[in-house]
């Protein structure tokens, strides 16, 4: 449709629109066409929440433009059962910065290292919920939030820890065979370290890195 008729009377509020696709062209008749409709990412999250095992759906309609009837024509148009998609790919960041290899200080705390998704606004809606999971288990001290995927101190980082592969699955809660992971390094390391640099009969001269994080 080019527009839609003024006297069309939704069976639905404009809230729970979740897109239009208007002037589709149609090059033949009675050919199959193939309809793109662009999801509004501030109404999905509107999409009703099903009983476990049951999956979303959302309705449509259409309508000619040469024709003031709108198909189906009742309140409950096509049914279109939503499936659950894998999550997008992610990353970690503390404060805004990507992170890859990570160099945390014994005793003390540090921002949650968060996670940082490639797609905006994700999870749009529940059927995209994930959980959270870390192979091998994290130094000791250290903790992974299985709703958010942060890796935060619990309460400090309590022992040394040479360097190590983490890897980090976001897995669906609707559908087990669906998940992104994400490998990121992590050792912790005393907060200094010092070494003698030079020597002279009267001064000695240090070297030292000191981490506050």
């Amino acid at each position: 449709a080019t527009t839609l008729p003024q006297d069309f009377v939704p069976a639905f509020l404009e809230s729970e629109v979740l897109g239009r696709a208007l002037a589709v062209p149609v090059e033949a008749v009675n050919t199959d066409l193939a309809v793109v409709i662009t999801s509004s990412l501030s109404t999905a999250a509107n999409i009703q929440r099903m009983p476990l095992g049951v999956n979303p759906e959302v309705y449509t309609w259409c309508r000619h433009s040469q024709s003031l009837v709108i198909f189906p024509e009742d309140g409950s148009g096509i049914t279109i059962e939503l499936a659950v998609l894998r999550a997008p790919s992610f990353q970690y960041a503390a404060d805004g910065v990507a992170l890859n290899d990570v160099v945390l200080a014994r005793n003390i705390s540090f921002p949650t290292l968060a996670v940082q998704w490639s797609e905006e606004g994700f999870p749009v809606y529940y059927f995209d919920e994930v959980g959270f999971t870390i192979t091998p288990t994290l130094p000791n001290g250290l903790d992974l939030s299985s709703e958010r995927g942060g890796v935060r101190a619990d309460p400090v980082p309590a022992v040394l820890s040479v360097k190590g592969d983490f890897t980090i699955k976001a897995q669906s809660k609707y559908d087990v065979s669906k998940f992104q992971q994400t490998l990121m390094s992590i050792s912790v390391e005393e907060p200094a370290q010092c070494s003698l640099s030079s020597i002279k009969s009267t001064e000695a001269l240090m070297s030292c890195t000191v981490r506050d994080a």
